[in-house]
């Protein structure tokens, strides 16, 4: 009789079978050439990442690329961090572009930065490596986060206000942001976020910008306006037909204000005194929107629906080229917010009042640089602020309570104020209600 395998042995003899050709093929029955790769040794000189290329002539090649921020050196082997770029927010993210590509095709500058409802709002302070921004969850949170996507944290938090834009002062560390439900200018420091007051009120106020070295904060309302950075001597620029929501960018170097409005094909600039306004014209301009500007060049970005960001020179108007912003989502074309990294933008007089080399002008709260005059070319001079329901004491530096300044009106109360009832009546009340609750837990007791 012929005795059949069954299925459950045959199964048994493959995987023997199978077992032992990979004993054979690990005692070296098989053997693969070995090939030397330029990567293997000591990662051939790449600070970051190595990788490998067939040449021309089928030789194997390598070539150094560098991590997302970072771009490659001279040498084509070590990597330096990326100091200038295009930092833009869309509907979903903050993002980084190069100024130019010039790193292997890789344009990011940055690893993208979630915006849960949407940013709004966004400045940087390229010194401390900082970028703020407000979200769309109407606008009721102001956070900052290190430019490297760590650290993430929340400056302001309000149910009453709608941070719609900022600007952050990178010398005294102020944050300027605009409150639109209540028409208001507010500031608030960054070294202790408790120090927040109003500045102007019953402003329809859309975009900020500021020139700390200067010691003015300009905004657009149905025009361009200026303030000191106390809120002081306001002066505005306005006439018929000129729209409310106005980008506004400042040439640092040449103390020049450049503005842009949708309704107009032309970008405008001018003294810092609003005087000296020149337009500029080009096919390249059509319903500005946003503007900033870098060296000899702005950049702009036109009407809703598109995602490039045109570069021009910043006299002629004459096109040096076209960024197009990665798409992360499906709503990519709509750009909210345009600035340019860089320290070179954000530079630090070493006369300022406020800086932190002045120790912020020996101020307990708050430190404004103003000018000492009304003239552009002034010299600056620090004024110490306080809270609302507070003065500047004799000293100029400290703040003491100001009976006279007490309101109960919640948008005027300070942030940390803790609202305590001294009426004899609700003294009473409160006894009455402790009583009466132990009263009844007595009875409680008695009764289980």
């Amino acid at each position: 009789m012929v005795t059949r395998p069954t299925p459950d042995s045959a199964k048994s003899t493959h995987i023997l079978a199978a077992a032992l050709a990979l004993l054979w093929l690990a005692a070296g029955g098989y053997s693969q050439d070995a090939v030397s790769s330029p990567c293997s040794n000591n990662n051939a000189g790449c600070q970051h990442m190595c990788s490998l290329y067939e040449d021309i002539y089928s030789d194997l090649a390598y070539k150094c690329s560098c991590y997302t921020g970072y771009q490659l050196a001279e040498d084509k082997h070590k990597c330096d961090l990326i100091d200038e770029f295009l930092l833009y927010s869309q509907s979903s993210i903050i993002g980084g572009t190069l100024l130019k590509n010039i790193s292997e095709g890789y344009t990011e500058a940055i690893l993208p930065v979630p915006a849960r409802y949407g940013c709004m709002g966004l400045d940087f302070d390229a010194h401390a490596d900082y970028i703020y921004f407000s979200e769309f969850d109407s606008a009721r949170y102001i956070y900052r986060i290190y430019r490297n996507g760590t650290h993430r944290e929340t400056i302001l938090f309000s149910k009453y206000e709608r941070m719609d834009d900022l600007s952050i002062d990178w010398v005294t560390k102020n944050l300027y942001y605009i409150d639109t439900n209540k028409g208001t200018l507010n500031v608030l420091s960054t070294r202790n976020v408790t120090n927040k007051r109003v500045l102007l009120q019953n402003e329809s106020i859309t975009r900020l910008v500021l020139h700390p070295n200067k010691g003015y904060i300009f905004f657009s309302e149905y025009g361009v306006s200026r303030v000191n950075m106390d809120g002081s001597n306001l002066i505005s620029f306005k006439y018929t037909g000129l729209y409310w929501n106005i980008g506004l960018a400042i040439d640092f170097a040449a103390d020049r204000l450049y503005w842009c409005e949708p309704n107009q094909n032309l970008i405008y600039h001018s003294n810092l005194d609003l005087t000296d306004v020149i337009s500029i014209k080009s096919r390249w301009i059509n319903s500005p929107r946003l503007i900033t500007t870098h060296k000899d060049w702005m950049y702009i970005i036109n009407n809703y629906g598109s995602n490039s960001i045109i570069k021009l020179h910043k006299l002629t108007g004459k096109l040096e080229d076209k960024i197009e912003v990665q798409s992360h989502d499906d709503d990519f074309s709509k750009l909210y917010n345009l600035k340019i990294y860089s320290k070179y933008e954000q530079l630090i007089d070493n006369t300022h009042p406020c800086s932190m080399a002045a120790n912020y002008g020996g101020c307990q709260k708050l430190c404004f640089a103003v000018p000492s005059n009304k003239s552009i070319t002034s010299s600056l001079k620090a004024i110490c602020g306080c809270l609302i329901g507070e003065k500047v004491d004799s000293d100029g530096k400290t703040c003491v309570d100001e009976s006279k300044a007490l309101t109960d009106s919640k948008d005027m109360v300070d942030s940390k104020a803790v609202i305590v009832s001294v009426s004899g009546d609700a003294s009473r009340n409160i006894q009455y209600r402790y009583v009466t609750f132990v009263c009844f837990a007595l009875v409680y007791l008695f009764t289980i």
